[in-house]
């Protein structure tokens, strides 16, 4: 546990007039600083030129940037246990290099019943200020995490296809989509933006009051989720300049997502376009060559089919 005297000494950060504090002591008050949610306080502990150095390579270099690394963490509920702190390389001058390991939670993982992973992290302090700071998950926990990364960001996509999708709640679409959203496979005649995706959702729900998407198969990897599903619906109403039909349609789709900050920040997807079109009996040829006319509203005793619509390229 970290000591007392390092919780109390992180509300202000190190005093600029105060000797240097002994370099195991700094990271103490440093990370007790991100335990206890004090953003200011963790950024105070870096010198001017002080860098994170994540795994990947990724660095986080400057004040500006290290606050805002820290305030994702202090988001997600982090925090941190670290172990004895140990000597590692040799620095010049009166720089110190110490590592440690550490254990660490975040909410993410308390979702999921995992109370916590190890980490591994090393530092070099030098005048009572952090140079640099490199945390680095052990092997077993960095898959353990990916595969509760996965598990989250699977059980995200199936609650937006379910509640924005199936049910239609498109008041709900500020808590799926990112305010920057792309959609790269937008309805004819929509804007690839979150509005453009909502009014051609609703347009579909006029055309198939019964559209229904059956999530299938959900496959994420980092900032992408491939999912695949079965689309189905009634055609009973003009779709993209097609009359009804009152067939019935059934067609895969392949959807790819990449999420961004926990929300939807762009859309792909491929759909059997050809199939739907058989279904909707499409490429069927009435007398002289004219494209099929469309069937009349099933009567109480007639086969109540129907399809999604025209859906061309969706």
């Amino acid at each position: 546990m970290l000591a007392s005297l390092a919780v109390l000494a992180l509300l202000a950060g190190p005093a600029a007039s105060a000797a240097p504090v002994a370099p195991a002591s700094v990271l103490d008050q440093m990370e007790a600083a991100l335990n206890a949610g004090n953003v200011d306080a963790f950024v105070a502990w870096f010198a001017p030129d002080g860098v994170i150095r994540e795994p990947g390579g990724t660095v986080v270099t400057g004040k500006e940037q290290i606050r805002v690394y820290a305030q994702g963490l202090v988001s997600r509920g982090y925090r941190v246990e670290p172990g004895p702190r140990t000597p590692a390389a040799p620095q010049p001058g009166t720089a110190t290099a110490l590592k440690w390991t550490a254990r660490v939670a975040f909410d993410g993982l308390r979702a999921l019943g995992v109370e916590d992973v190890t980490a591994r992290a090393e530092a070099v302090v030098a005048g009572g200020k952090v140079r640099s700071y490199t945390p680095a998950f052990s092997p077993g926990s960095t898959a353990m995490m990916a595969t509760a990364a996965a598990a989250q960001a699977e059980t995200f996509v199936r609650a937006f296809y379910e509640d924005v999708v199936n049910q239609g709640k498109l008041d709900a679409l500020d808590s799926y989509l990112t305010l920057a959203f792309v959609d790269h496979a937008p309805l004819p005649g929509r804007s690839p933006s979150a509005s453009g995706f909502a009014d051609g959702l609703a347009e579909l729900k006029v055309a198939m009051p019964d559209f229904r998407v059956a999530v299938e198969e959900v496959f994420a990897s980092g900032d992408r989720v491939v999912v695949r599903s079965t689309w189905t619906g009634t055609h009973q109403g003009p779709y993209q300049g097609a009359p009804a039909t009152f067939r019935q349609v059934r067609v895969g789709a392949i959807d790819i997502l990449r999420l961004e900050n926990g929300r939807i920040a762009e859309r792909w997807e491929q759909l059997d376009s050809g199939s739907l079109a058989r279904q909707l009996g499409l490429f069927e040829a009435a007398p002289g060559g004219a494209a099929a006319k469309p069937k009349k509203a099933p009567t109480k005793s007639g086969r109540t089919g129907g399809i999604l619509g025209w859906l061309n390229d969706l």
